[in-house]
């Protein structure tokens, strides 16, 4: 979508700009304790490993190929941004350790979110590994970190587990490796931001975004940012744009990460799309929530572009693939199972409203990621005909039974005797004379790979016992 930057060189910077908001913005002082992983704690084999197998979340490079980069090699004065966009940031102005999650207490219980987060960048193809990931403020995570060996009632980090899909034969359990990622929690107490936990925040979004404009002139002409989209009627009808699935968020986030920052918004408080959120307030504040996070604006430089348009005629109105302008927006999967829950009278005083869905659906989504790279990796003479069909057979389950499937038929190809055994009695009970029967037996007793497909091209274990400058091509 068209975005308008400064000129080079240029001093007067009046226009064009977004309006004034008509409303005062509904900013309120936001003391909390939050959440992020600590980036320059990180030792150089753990930014490595980070590096392989979770793409993009700490160097944030957009993969090369789409739209925008083939334009800019054609038109001089395109502007392409070598990046992935990060939920409401704007534009690439905003210094990168600007997110946190949000904590109900000084342990850190963001109720798993951050967790949740660097889950969805997870890439097994590139760690070729399946990557396990656990946080022991959540409860029910703690049983697993103390099977790994390792102390569940430590805090400051989280736990992360290596499977490659290189295993050795004739195991019971797959072999695995671990470690762990410094975390910080820190209190803050940041006047002037939009906490939209909070009703009037919310309600300022509502009657302000949808119908922003940008003044193009000294003359007053103006332009609506949204000139094809229909007027909202209520506050849930704009609700599904601030989840969209999309990696780094999608245009909406960009004007209003855009917008705020340009009328000096202190920073934003906003649901996690990775998460089940929910909030509720009591006399108009927060009393309990689940699944928040917090982007910090204060002292960012000032942003290149100046006012941004979303030409897309309709607005989301469940869970919704849309992104940038490079994308046609689609349905997620498991959309059908997303729900958006909302007190009556919602949004009063006291009440809420929850997103439902979206945890289990990172779930499958994870699972379904490394069953796919695991087949590639393992059946190495699959075509993407046969490995799609196995995909859409999961995805038909449901999330949860999809999560359930796939793990059977990964923990089976990478050795688990249990996982075989549960794969074969699934195979002879139901789907005996399904097409995909022949691919699962092959699942659950693949060929042995080669001695030189071990452990050590496993790209994940290389970046941090080998170093990034050795990882295998």
């Amino acid at each position: 979508m068209p975005g308008l930057f400064h000129l080079e060189a240029s001093h007067d910077r009046r226009f064009p700009c977004f309006e004034r908001p008509s409303l005062p913005c509904a900013t309120s002082t936001f003391r909390s304790f939050v959440k992020q992983l600590k980036p320059f704690a990180l030792s150089f084999s753990e930014q490595g490993f980070l590096n392989a197998a979770f793409s993009g979340f700490l160097t944030g490079t957009k993969p090369p190929g789409d739209v925008h980069a083939l334009v800019a090699k054609l038109t001089p004065n395109a502007i392409y941004e070598d990046r992935l966009p990060r939920r409401f940031d704007g534009d690439r102005t905003l210094p990168r350790g600007r997110y946190y999650t949000v904590c109900k207490d000084a342990e850190g219980d963001d109720g798993g979110t951050l967790e949740q987060e660097l889950k969805f960048y997870e890439k097994s193809s590139i760690a070729d590994a399946h990557i396990e990931v656990y946080d022991p403020v959540v409860t029910t995570q703690r049983d697993m970190i103390s099977r790994l060996g390792m102390d569940p009632s430590a805090r400051g980090r989280l736990v992360v587990n290596i499977i490659p899909f290189a295993q050795l034969p004739n195991i019971e359990v797959p072999q695995s490796f671990h470690l762990s990622l410094p975390v910080e929690v820190q209190e803050v107490c940041v006047d002037g931001v939009l906490d939209l936990r909070r009703p009037a925040a919310l309600d300022w979004l509502f009657r302000t975004i949808p119908k922003l404009h940008v003044t193009l002139n000294d003359k007053g002409e103006r332009q609506p940012c949204f000139p094809f989209r229909k007027d909202l009627n209520d506050i849930g009808q704009l609700l599904p744009s601030l989840i969209d699935q999309q990696r780094g968020g999608g245009n909406f986030d960009k004007l209003v990460g855009l917008y705020l920052r340009q009328i000096g918004v202190s920073g934003l408080v906003f649901p996690s799309a990775r998460n089940d959120a929910f909030t509720r307030f009591v006399n108009g504040e927060p009393d309990d929530f689940h699944g928040w996070s917090f982007v910090d604006y204060r002292n960012a430089p000032q942003q290149e572009i100046v006012a941004f348009f979303e030409l897309r005629p309709e607005w989301p109105w469940t869970l919704m693939i849309e992104g940038g302008d490079d994308n046609t927006p689609s349905l997620a999967a498991f959309a059908d199972e997303f729900q958006i829950v909302m007190t009556e009278g919602f949004p009063s005083t006291n009440g809420g409203f929850a997103f439902r869905g979206l945890e289990q659906r990172i779930k499958a989504y994870q699972m379904m990621d490394s069953l796919e790279a695991a087949i590639s990796f393992r059946l190495r003479d699959l075509d993407d005909e046969q490995i799609m069909e196995l995909k859409t057979f999961a995805v038909s389950l449901g999330a949860r039974d999809c999560t359930n499937f796939s793990a059977m038929v990964l923990w089976s190809l990478l050795g688990l005797a249990q996982a075989r055994r549960d794969l074969g009695s699934f195979i002879r009970n139901q789907l005996s004379g399904h097409p995909l029967a022949n691919l699962l037996t092959r699942c659950s007793d693949p060929p042995p790979l080669d001695e030189e497909q071990y452990l050590t091209h496993c790209r994940a274990f290389y970046s941090i016992f080998q170093g990034p400058s050795q990882l295998p091509t």
